[in-house]
C-alpha cells in the first residue's frame, strides 16, 4: 500500500533523490537539469517543499517507506495572484508506474486547494506529446487555454508546452 502526504523538513534526501532521478529519466518534462538541480543548497531545497502561503511538495511512499512519485504547489501570497495557484514537477518512478500514484497525489493536492477559499484556480504546464499526462490531467477536470511553442529546449530540440487550467470555483 501507497502513502500520499505533504512532504516534511526530514524528508528532503529523499525527496532530492526522486528529483534527480525524475530529471535523468524524463529530462523533457522538467525546465530544471541535473546539474542545475544537484546545485541547490539543502536549505533552497527545503524552501520548495515548505513555499510561500499554501505551497508544497506532496509525495507517494511505496510500503518500504521509498519515495516514489512527488507533485509541487505553488501558491503565491501577493494579491492579485492569491486566486491561482501552478502545480509543477508531477513525477512517478517507472517502478511505480501504473498504480494510480499520479491520480492520488493529484487528488490529494486537489483537495487541499479546494478548502482554500482565496484560491480559485490551479495551473500546470504538460509537454506536448506526452499524453499519458495529458490524459490523467483531463480526466481530473483540466482543461486546455493555451500552448507555448518552444517552451522547453532539450539538448538542441525544443518542445511545446500545454498550458491547463482547473476551475475550483467561479
Amino acid at each position: 500500500m501507497h502513502t500520499i502526504r505533504r512532504l516534511a523538513p526530514a524528508d528532503m534526501p529523499a525527496f532530492r533523490q526522486l528529483r534527480l532521478a525524475a530529471l535523468l529519466d524524463s529530462p523533457t518534462a522538467f525546465s530544471a537539469t541535473v546539474d542545475s538541480e544537484q546545485s541547490l543548497s539543502n536549505e533552497q531545497v527545503l524552501a520548495r517543499m515548505d513555499g510561500p502561503s499554501h505551497s508544497g511538495v506532496w509525495g507517494a511512499w511505496n510500503a518500504a517507506q521509498v519515495l516514489v512519485g512527488c507533485v509541487g504547489l505553488l501558491h503565491l501570497p501577493q494579491a492579485k495572484l492569491q486566486h491561482k495557484a501552478a502545480l509543477y514537477s508531477v513525477y512517478v518512478a517507472p517502478c511505480a508506474r501504473g498504480l494510480g500514484l499520479g491520480r492520488r497525489m493529484l487528488k490529494a493536492v486537489i483537495a487541499h486547494t479546494r478548502v482554500l477559499t482565496s484560491l480559485r484556480q490551479l495551473t500546470l504546464g504538460v509537454t506536448a506529446g506526452n499524453m499519458a499526462a495529458l490524459r490523467l490531467y483531463q480526466s481530473l477536470g483540466f482543461t486546455e487555454y493555451g500552448c507555448e511553442p518552444s517552451a522547453l529546449c532539450v539538448e538542441g530540440r525544443c518542445h511545446d508546452e500545454i498550458l491547463m487550467q482547473l476551475r475550483l470555483r467561479d
